[in-house]
């Protein structure tokens, strides 16, 4: 079903903007597109609850999490955590991240590895230890550092939805509930 949504229903729509990249994450393909694709004049917003994006935001690119509604920016970015989010990697590198199954450092979760990054855990702590041995190890920053290494660049072009495409995918799939309804009028805005 998803190969026929990106092949054949979401083009016969008018969709232009359907990117994959067989054994890369849709973070992977979702970094791509905001270093590579866009206009500093552009705003751009990425719908996720997944916190690995918070290392994408900058003044331009801000983060939606639909679970939560909370729209997250550069300027609230740094006001919650107190670092630049191109920092962020770092954070995941030693505190681990659970969706991407990386291990952090042992008993380091989010709120300390921030305090090392910022430089306010004393040396003589047990958790500064914990990071210090953890990165002797070797790092772990490819595996949490958005995009991986190997993403193609994608680049956006101009939607061109129909109604009369969409139509066809509607009677292909027997939709008759949303037929001659325009999928372009979005609800609301995320950026009001």
């Amino acid at each position: 079903q998803i190969r026929l949504l990106r092949t054949r229903y979401l083009p016969k729509i008018g969709f232009k903007n359907s990117f994959w990249q067989k054994g890369y994450e849709c973070d992977d393909v979702i970094a791509s597109i905001t270093q590579n694709s866009i206009s500093p004049d552009d705003q751009v917003v990425i719908v996720s609850a997944d916190k690995d994006f918070r290392q994408l935001i900058r003044h331009n690119v801000m983060l939606y999490n639909p679970n939560s509604a909370k729209r997250t920016t550069l300027q609230s970015f740094t006001k919650e955590f107190g670092i630049k989010p191109s920092k962020w990697a770092q954070v995941l590198m030693l505190s681990g991240c659970r969706t991407d199954n990386v291990k952090g450092a042992p008993g380091i979760g989010d709120t300390t590895a921030l305090k090392y990054i910022r430089g306010e855990l004393k040396e003589s702590s047990k958790a500064f230890q914990s990071i210090h041995d953890f990165k002797l190890r070797g790092l772990n920053r490819r595996l949490v550092k958005l995009p991986f290494e190997g993403t193609k660049k994608f680049g956006l072009v101009k939607d061109e939805i129909t109604m009369h495409g969409w139509n066809e995918v509607c009677d292909e799939l027997g939709i008759k509930s949303l037929r001659n309804q325009s999928p372009r009028k979005p609800k609301q805005s995320l950026l009001d």
